[in-house]
């Protein structure tokens, strides 16, 4: 069996499993990368120096960051145990290395990319490609969901009608709210609320008066998802299915160009958590909030962008009497 035909058979028990759409389609792409390396072999031809030398090249040929091969590596590992476990002759996942996590600081946008950004999407338009597309930046931008929560969030989720009152410190706002399915959530949040503006209210709810204008023409293949493909020609691939991750990234990166400036959804993502830290939020308000299954992730926010650190030195050293004393024996 080649290294292809078993990818398919393993995607198909990974479906079965109910494994989160992103990371099979994610696993199917790592997979596929491998078996062109390998010149797709016979899957019990793969030796442990051919998995070695796959990474390497990576690293050091395509300049793939350390983070990045990870869940490549968490791929091929996954992959092997599956033909482990049927006792099949093929490599021992164990003997596949799993690069560690190298921390990075949070890439963030300022305030004023973003806002050359947003000014290029939120052109007054009638077509329908840039109204999904600011309906989807919006709420991106103001929920800090993940790409693929996004792409995966459906109709009978969120609901655009009801607004539902939220205390503030300035008074009670007015809220729509919908429910994602969190990716990475190690099963401790598999669901989670999200809540936008009316403003952001105003883009999604446009999106969807126009999408069901068009699914009335022409029937989406999965009218179940918010976010849908519309290529220019019908009837071709993508039409009318949820949008991959991919196909934001490439959202983002033409607007960037167009905006002149250099923003992908995950600095949103990244913006909302350390807008949350200087305003007092803690690792827990965030982690609530962002959907992390662990609260290493949300603390880094915390660390770099939050006042309780601050607070805690000012209340242990919170004066310049120890300078201001130093200055007086130096005087004398």
């Amino acid at each position: 069996m080649t290294i292809y035909e078993a990818t398919k058979e393993y995607l198909v028990w990974r479906k079965t499993k109910k494994f989160a759409t992103p990371t099979l389609i994610q696993n199917e792409s790592n997979l596929k990368q491998f078996a062109i390396f390998m010149r797709n072999c016979e899957v019990c031809q793969v030796q442990e120096k051919d998995v070695t030398s796959y990474f390497g090249m990576l690293e050091n040929q395509m300049e793939v960051l350390n983070n990045s091969i990870i869940p490549k590596s968490a791929a091929l590992r996954g992959f092997f145990k599956y033909w482990n476990d049927r006792t099949v002759d093929t490599l021992n996942y164990k003997l596949i290395p799993l690069p560690k996590k190298v921390p990075t600081f949070p890439n963030i946008t300022t305030k004023e990319d973003f806002a050359k950004f947003w000014a290029e999407i939120s052109r007054p338009s009638e077509d329908s490609r840039r109204i999904r597309n600011a309906a989807l930046i919006s709420l991106l931008a103001v929920t800090g969901i993940r790409n693929g929560e996004a792409c995966s969030l459906q109709l009978d989720k969120i609901d655009t009608q009801k607004p539902i009152p939220v205390p503030t410190k300035d008074g009670v706002v007015m809220m729509y709210r919908g429910v994602i399915k969190t990716e990475k959530t190690r099963g401790m949040r598999p669901f989670r609320e999200i809540f936008w503006t009316e403003e952001v209210n105003r883009h999604i709810k446009k999106w969807i008066d126009r999408r069901k204008e068009i699914h009335e023409r022409h029937p989406f293949k999965e009218a179940e998802f918010v976010f849908v493909g519309l290529n220019s020609k019908l009837g071709e691939a993508g039409w009318g299915k949820r949008l991959l991750n991919n196909s934001v990234d490439e959202i983002f990166r033409v607007y960037s160009k167009k905006a002149g400036v250099d923003i992908n959804p995950h600095m949103l993502r990244h913006m909302l958590g350390r807008d949350m830290a200087e305003n007092g939020a803690n690792e827990h308000n965030i982690s609530d909030v962002l959907g992390h299954s662990r609260l290493d992730s949300s603390r880094i926010y915390t660390m770099l962008f939050g006042t309780a650190v601050a607070k805690q030195f000012y209340r242990f050293r919170g004066t310049d009497e120890i300078i201001q004393k130093e200055t007086v024996v130096q005087a004398v």
